[in-house]
Order: C-alpha cells, then sequence, then structure tokens
C-alpha cells in the first residue's frame, strides 16, 4: 500500500518536474521613442546593411558604392529595405507562424489529488487520486493545423499586398520628384526669355516704336512666370520630401544622390496592352483576390473544424482510490454528452461565413476586372494626348530652329525669335505634362493589374509578377 502511494506521487513529482523545465520567462523590451527616432535619423543610402540586401536580392555585385544613379528598381529594394509598412507586415507573419505553435499543441493531463479524515474503524484516513489523459477524435488537431497554415498564407499575402503598396508609392513619388524637377527647369529657362521679351518691349516702347499696354502685358506675363517658378520650387521641395518617406528614409539622406529612370519618356503602346489580357491578370494575380481566396480557404477550413467537434473530446486516465486500509484502481471516463446539441451553431456560423467570403470574392472579381478594363482606356487616352502633344513640340522646336536661322541672316528681328523660343519653350512644357499624366495613368493600371509594366525595344510588353 505504501510503496503504490510512494510511486503515486513520485509519479506526479515526474510530471511537474518535467513541465517545469520548459517554462519561459518574461523579458521586458521597453519601447523608447527618443531611440527609435534616433535610429530613424541615422538611416542612409550608403550604409552597409542596404548595400548587403541589393546584392542579396539583385542577384549581383554592386562594385561601386552607393551607386552613381539610383534608378527605380534600386530605389524600390531600398524602400523594401527601409520601409516602417513592411516591417509591420513581416511582424503579421511572425503572429501567424505562432498560432502553427498554438495549433500544434496538445492538451495537458489533469491530476486530481484529495485527501481526508474519517471515523473508519481500521484507518481514519482516505485518498483519492484521478489522472485524466484528454484525447481528440482523429482530425481535431489536424484541421487546428490546416487553419494555421492557411492563415500563415493569408498573412504572407498581406505582407505581399503591403510591399505592392510599398511599390506604388514610391513609383508616384518618384514620378512627382522627376516631374517637379523638369517644371523647374523649364519655367527657369521661361522666366529667361520672358525676361527678354519684357527687356526688347521696354526698349521698343522708350523709343516710340510700340504703346505701352503691350509692355505692361509682357511685364505681368514675366510676373506670372516668377510666380509658377517659385511655387515650383515649392513643390520640388515637398516632392523629394515625400520621396524620402516612400523610401523611409530622412529627406536629408537624399542630398546629393543623383536619380534616373530609363523608360520614363517612352510608355508603352496601348495597343500591345489588350483588354482580354488585363481582364485575366486582374481577375487571377491581384493579391486582394489571392487574399480574398486565402481568407475563404481559412474559413473552409474552420467549418471544418467545427464539424469534426461534433465528436466530443474526452479524457481517460486511472484512479486511485484508498480508505479503510483498501486500496481501489480504477480506469476513469470524462466526457461530454452531445446529447442538447451537436455544434449546430458553431457549424451553421462557419458555414455562413463561407458563404459570405465566396460571395465578396466573386463581387470583388467582377469589380477589379471592371477596373483593369476602365484604367487601360484611360491611359490609352492619356498616351494619344501625350503623343499629340509631342508632335507639337516637335513642330514648335523647328519653328525655333527656323526663327534662329532667320534671325542670324538678319531677315527678321530678335523679338520674332523670342516669341518662337517661348513657343518651343511652352510645348516642351505641354508635352512633360501629357508625358507625366501618361505614366501617371500607367501607374493606375499597374495598381488595377498589379503587375509591372515595361516597354521593350521591340514594343512588346514585358511583366513581371510582384513578389
Amino acid at each position: 500500500m505504501r510503496r503504490l502511494w510512494a510511486a503515486c506521487l513520485l509519479w506526479a513529482g515526474i510530471m511537474l518536474a518535467g513541465s517545469g523545465c520548459n517554462f519561459q520567462t518574461y523579458k521586458s523590451v521597453p519601447l523608447a521613442p527618443q531611440a527609435v527616432a534616433a535610429k530613424f535619423r541615422r538611416r542612409s543610402l550608403a550604409s552597409a546593411g542596404l548595400r548587403d540586401y541589393l546584392q542579396r536580392t539583385a542577384g549581383q555585385s554592386l562594385k561601386i558604392w552607393p551607386p552613381r544613379r539610383w534608378t527605380p528598381r534600386l530605389l524600390t529594394l531600398a524602400a523594401m529595405y527601409y520601409n516602417p509598412r513592411l516591417e509591420a507586415a513581416r511582424a503579421g507573419i511572425g503572429v501567424a507562424r505562432a498560432g502553427m505553435i498554438t495549433a500544434r499543441e496538445r492538451p495537458n493531463p489533469v491530476l486530481s489529488a484529495s485527501a481526508g479524515y474519517a471515523t473508519f474503524p481500521h484507518s481514519p484516513w482516505a485518498l483519492h487520486l484521478l489522472s485524466l489523459i484528454p484525447w481528440e477524435w482523429a482530425g481535431q488537431r489536424q484541421a487546428r493545423e490546416r487553419i494555421a497554415r492557411r492563415r500563415i498564407r493569408a498573412a504572407r499575402l498581406v505582407a505581399a499586398s503591403a510591399a505592392w503598396r510599398v511599390r506604388s508609392q514610391l513609383r508616384r513619388a518618384l514620378l512627382r520628384d522627376f516631374a517637379a524637377r523638369r517644371r523647374l527647369r523649364l519655367l527657369a529657362l521661361q522666366s529667361r526669355h520672358q525676361a527678354r521679351r519684357t527687356l526688347l518691349l521696354r526698349q521698343r516702347w522708350q523709343a516710340g516704336e510700340i504703346a505701352r499696354p503691350a509692355y505692361l502685358v509682357s511685364q505681368r506675363s514675366l510676373l506670372r512666370v516668377r510666380l509658377a517658378l517659385e511655387q515650383a520650387q515649392s513643390q520640388a521641395r515637398q516632392a523629394r520630401i515625400a520621396l524620402a518617406a516612400a523610401i523611409g528614409i530622412p529627406a536629408r539622406a537624399l542630398r546629393g544622390q543623383a536619380f534616373a529612370w530609363p523608360g520614363l519618356r517612352h510608355p508603352p503602346n496601348p495597343k500591345f496592352l489588350p483588354r482580354a489580357r488585363l481582364r485575366r491578370w486582374a481577375a487571377l494575380n491581384r493579391l486582394d483576390l489571392r487574399l480574398a481566396l486565402a481568407n475563404y480557404r481559412v474559413a473552409e477550413a474552420q467549418l471544418r473544424s467545427q464539424i469534426a467537434l461534433q465528436y466530443p473530446a474526452f479524457s481517460l486516465g486511472p484512479q486511485y482510490s484508498y480508505g479503510e486500509s483498501q486500496s481501489v484502481i480504477q480506469l476513469a471516463l470524462s466526457l461530454v454528452l452531445p446529447i442538447l446539441n451537436h455544434n449546430q451553431g458553431p457549424i451553421a456560423q462557419a458555414l455562413a461565413r463561407r458563404n459570405q467570403l465566396a460571395a465578396a470574392f466573386t463581387a470583388l472579381q467582377a469589380r477589379d476586372r471592371a477596373a483593369a478594363v476602365a484604367a487601360r482606356d484611360q491611359y490609352a487616352s492619356a498616351w494619344r494626348i501625350w503623343q499629340t502633344a509631342r508632335a507639337d513640340a516637335r513642330l514648335a522646336v523647328r519653328q525655333q530652329r527656323d526663327a534662329a536661322q532667320i534671325w542670324r541672316r538678319g531677315q527678321t528681328g530678335r523679338l520674332r525669335f523670342n516669341q518662337a523660343q517661348l513657343a518651343s519653350n511652352l510645348g516642351a512644357q505641354a508635352q512633360w505634362q501629357a508625358l507625366m499624366s501618361a505614366q501617371s495613368a500607367l501607374g493606375a493600371l499597374e495598381n488595377a493589374v498589379q503587375r509591372p509594366i515595361h516597354m521593350q525595344r521591340n514594343q512588346q510588353v514585358n511583366h513581371a509578377t510582384s513578389k
């Protein structure tokens, strides 16, 4: 009797000691805003960590660091390295992976003990020991693991969607920076031409060749150009700040950096972007659709899990009782009897949730297909406007060249040549504005199908799925 009692206590002690070896201790990780801000201020495009990341991701060695010119591809990789939005998305993947640990855990056994004193004739002591080991029906644990795996997949798609938004934000910021700085140069040139015209008209007005209103009109035009130039300088500064924010670095880290966009002046011809292909890309490739499909699969796994829970789990284990100098060993069973319900409520909720996500996926796919076609039509219209503006700018350049030759031969005055210079400058501004509108529409089309679209020399569209 005593040996059995000692064995039971020894077994219980071993179980408790073994479980105690795996306990974790709490470690405090304080979040200091000052330290986070200081770390952000130290970010730079010349850091060694960024160089290693670019070499590892781009698959090529960077012999010159930092690069002489930052292309959109390199800047996108830098944003993937620095942007805090991706850090939060990667943390979400870690949360989903931790859910797999929870899904794989087995329930702990239960040990129950009680002792008492009674007026028994032989022995006044009573002792009861009960050890229950929970058991699950086949498929319940696998169902939890299936849900966890699909949640990990959904978390990865959330991270991929965040990466695409970072890429899209960087493209818009870089396009805005290029547009602002080119417009600033064109306005500076227009200001010089208008100042020359105002000076010539002033000389003619002082000589009595023209009336004063003609000179005042030119002077007002000069003031408006200078006002636009001041506004363009402010827009250029704001665009550079927005570009730094899109990368995830302080604005001062962009000082002294040069940027290049090889395909900026050559947007692809819309005829190589058929509507059927874009609808197919939108219906199959968009990350929000893939995320909606992943959520549907999670809901489907949850439904299977609730159906498996119709069969209740049970606990089985030995029971030892001692009283009146007698020992009794029994096999104990504990379970919930599925009499009043068979888990119909959670099953109905899981089924309704799956149907809801299926309907949402259908509606989202239809919306994305229509949005892709609309974005394609908008880009085609912007591309045609750019073609017209480019043809007009080329004619203005030819007129300026002809006016320059005529002026050099002395067949016309400087004022006529200056007028041709202003017309050429205005044509260049109109062409650049149309090109920026076309590139902005191309970016909206890329967002509609969530695929980068590039143009090769043979005008064929080259596309690559974003990672």
